[in-house]
């Protein structure tokens, strides 16, 4: 989903990740958000607050995916090794075809 500004809401259509537990595969099942943006390009969240909703909304694994660069993505690891949040580093890269 996302919010009136167009920003992807963490903890929405969460894909269901690898179980964690044991080697049986036992577990909660992770929650995790491949595709968020943060004010690095159009998203609404500085990269902190961007994995304190995540971590409140019980995602497990982030993807910070910003258009054309990485630029928040250690801040958002930091945010979420404090957190308790995988995250892990994307981006969307934009491309120009000739005419």
């Amino acid at each position: 989903g996302r919010d009136p500004g167009g920003e992807r809401r963490p903890g929405r259509r969460l894909a269901r990740g690898p179980r964690a537990g044991g080697p049986d595969g036992g577990g909660v099942a992770a929650r995790a958000d491949l595709h968020a943006h943060t004010q690095a390009s159009d998203g609404d969240l500085t990269p902190e607050a961007l994995v304190a909703l995540a971590a409140d909304r019980g995602v497990a694994v982030l993807a910070v995916t910003d258009h054309d660069t990485m630029a928040a993505v250690p801040a958002a690891a930091a945010a979420g090794a404090a957190r308790g949040v995988r995250v892990v580093p994307g981006v969307e890269v934009s491309v120009r075809t000739p005419r």
